[in-house]
């Protein structure tokens, strides 16, 4: 028989790591991206001065494969979130992304 206060109890503690990892995760991908912003400003303004030369097929090609790479990843966790343990989990970090 399954026990409902188990089910309950791990589904809460699920719901609070899984909302302070989004809010984390969340904060750390605002903090790259303002990172990569002002890398990709000064990248520009290098090659505006004629300093560097931007191979723009080359940049386009990587950032694809990292995109790519990333895709892969999350349709893994997709497979795994779907398990009842970590339903508590998902929920909780998406609501972390969200609030982050």
């Amino acid at each position: 028989m399954v026990d409902i206060y188990s089910i309950v109890l791990s589904s809460s503690v699920g719901f609070i790591a899984g909302y302070a990892t989004g809010y984390a995760v969340k904060k750390a991908l605002k903090a790259v991206m303002t990172l990569m912003g002002g890398i990709l400003a000064v990248l520009l303004y290098l090659d505006y001065l004629q300093v560097i030369t931007i191979n723009w097929a080359r940049l386009q090609l990587l950032l694809s494969e990292a995109i790519g790479a990333i895709q892969s990843g999350l349709s893994g966790i997709q497979a795994v979130a779907l398990s009842a343990p970590l339903v508590g989990f998902a929920a909780g970090f998406m609501l972390g992304l969200q609030q982050g």
